[in-house]
């Protein structure tokens, strides 16, 4: 089963909550083990939607705020109405051929790459920023330097990713726990400290207030509780 879909699916639950008009724009067709098993997981998380519409739409957001150009996003999945539009990225890159065959079907230029492979990461050539979202809050504290210093190696100016944010309520981490998948909460001085060298603290901001300068849907988004902080990295 497609894990993208899932996400996808969740995404599209909350827009045709609280913008209709654009889940109409959307023919998602996740197909019935996804849409049972979407089903099933809403009931162990509290507000599952909500999450995943804001991570999902943590990209385009720090593009737009933060004035980033020539981007590629990593480990896309599924593009939602969302996403960072085609003209706002050099890349939209997945593992998954699925997911890269929609992508250009809706106009992007896609590029298949394994973000957890330090040598794919080496082929996301030309780029000056990469986004990648809902990766880092489940690396170990020894595990978000090795994968800085592969994205430096990689010849990466500025990296973009979130974080689950230290005050988060633990019994929510412990849903999380649920699905099989551990969160690792960091405030943002916590991140700073974890940051090589190479790296520097450039810009950041929790999600909800990120999500708020969206077009059509910010102002709803960003009353949706704020999981993560969002941060730019730029290479020291």
């Amino acid at each position: 089963m497609r894990t993208d879909l899932i996400s996808a699916t969740l995404v599209y639950d909350w827009l045709a909550a609280n913008a209709p008009d654009l889940a109409e724009q959307w023919p998602l067709e996740p197909g019935d083990e996804v849409l049972a098993f979407t089903a099933r997981v809403k009931t162990m998380l509290d507000n599952l939607e909500g999450q995943f519409a804001m991570q999902n739409a943590l990209a385009r957001a720090a593009i737009e705020t933060w004035s980033l150009d020539n981007v590629a996003l990593l480990a896309g999945g599924t593009p939602t109405p969302l996403s960072p539009r085609p003209e706002q990225l050099t890349y939209y890159t997945d593992a998954n051929p699925d997911v890269l065959a929609e992508a250009e079907r809706l106009g992007y230029r896609t590029l298949q790459v394994n973000v957890k492979n330090p040598e794919e990461l080496i082929r996301v050539r030309g780029v000056e920023t990469v986004i990648g979202t809902g990766l880092f809050h489940f690396l170990q504290d020894h595990e978000v330097p090795a994968v800085l210093e592969h994205m430096a190696d990689a010849g990466f100016s500025h990296v973009v990713f979130n974080n689950a944010d230290a005050a988060v309520d633990p019994a929510l981490i412990a849903q999380w726990s649920k699905l099989g998948a551990t969160l690792y909460p960091r405030s943002i001085d916590a991140m700073v400290a974890l940051l090589p060298d190479r790296w520097a603290l450039e810009g950041a901001d929790g999600a909800a207030e990120l999500v708020k300068t969206l077009d059509n849907v910010g102002p709803i988004l960003g009353r949706e509780f704020s999981l993560s902080n969002v941060f730019l990295i730029s290479r020291a």
